[in-house]
């Protein structure tokens, strides 16, 4: 019975201990066969060198957020105002709190005559 245990014993000792390298992927995501995946991945691409683009040839925006706008022209007006509005806070911060907003909009007013 003891030589009967023994090699039950060393089967599934050796069965534990196999069983995490069968688990582990292949090269193609194939679970427990290394060479097969290589036969069915594409080879990689050829590389090629990508023109590159001189930068009067690209487009350039004033606005590096609005690159991905679907409108750029509107994005970019809305950016400036924000940053006229900005400024103007930013110019009036001296002025009483019930004088602020006039101080604002009359300092927008000029600078849309310019």
């Amino acid at each position: 019975m003891k030589p009967r245990r023994l090699s039950l014993l060393a089967l599934s000792s050796a069965l534990f201990l196999a069983l995490p390298a069968i688990a582990q992927q292949g090269p193609a995501g194939v679970p427990g066969a290394p060479l097969l995946g290589a036969e069915i991945a594409p080879p990689p691409p050829p590389h090629t060198a990508q023109p590159t683009l001189l930068p009067s040839a690209e487009k350039t925006h004033a606005v590096p957020q609005c690159r991905k706008a679907k409108n750029i022209k509107q994005c970019e007006e809305r950016h400036f105002r924000r940053v006229a509005r900005r400024e103007a806070r930013a110019a009036c911060k001296a002025q009483p709190q019930h004088k602020r907003k006039s101080c604002v909009n009359r300092y927008l007013k000029k600078k849309a005559k310019k």
